[in-house]
């Protein structure tokens, strides 16, 4: 699957990405279960593995 995106939507892609990795870091620190903990370890990895494959550098430009 290919998705074309603008250099503003990629930014925007990668800055929601990352407030929520940030998120679910703290979620996973708070987690007192084990299986939530691991569910929330799960959703992060998936959402750093995108944001990996997101262009490094995003020209300012629309």
């Amino acid at each position: 699957m290919e998705l074309v995106l603008t250099n503003l939507e990629i930014r925007a892609l990668k800055e929601t990405l990352e407030t929520e990795i940030s998120h679910l870091r703290r979620e996973i620190t708070a987690a007192k279960d084990r299986r939530t903990r691991e569910d929330l370890v799960t959703q992060k990895e998936l959402l750093v593995s995108i944001l990996e494959k997101l262009p490094a550098v995003v020209l300012n430009v629309a």
